[in-house]
């Protein structure tokens, strides 16, 4: 029988553990842990790569740049998305608002009123 056992070295270590040689409570705790391990694994893969994170970093600035050179014609419409954001809606949208906030502060310091 194989329980798959968190290691703190290697979360994917799998351990042969034959029958009868722990008790039913230390296969349960065992199986819980494991179990555990698998969900806080899950939610770690929501974070893009690194290299992905530091494309989208660069792709905000220069859509930044792009913005601050002509801030009344700049159009995010027009903007070719990386692929990594047009599989994601949510990032895409935060994206999207935050260049909208961005390039109406842009129109505000050029007029010279309050930033927002």
């Amino acid at each position: 029988m194989q329980v798959a056992v968190p290691e703190p070295d290697h979360p994917a270590y799998l351990v042969i553990v034959e029958e009868g040689a722990t008790s039913g409570s230390e296969q349960s705790t065992n199986i819980e842990s494991t179990q555990n391990s698998v969900t806080t694994s899950a939610s770690k893969q929501q974070r893009p790569c690194k290299g992905k994170r530091l494309r989208y970093r660069k792709f905000v600035q220069r859509l930044k740049r792009q913005a601050s050179e002509n801030p009344n014609s700049f159009d995010m419409k027009d903007v070719e998305l990386l692929p990594s954001l047009l599989n994601h809606a949510e990032r895409r949208e935060r994206l999207m608002l935050y260049m909208e906030r961005f390039q109406r502060n842009l129109k505000c310091a050029e007029d010279g009123d309050n930033i927002q």
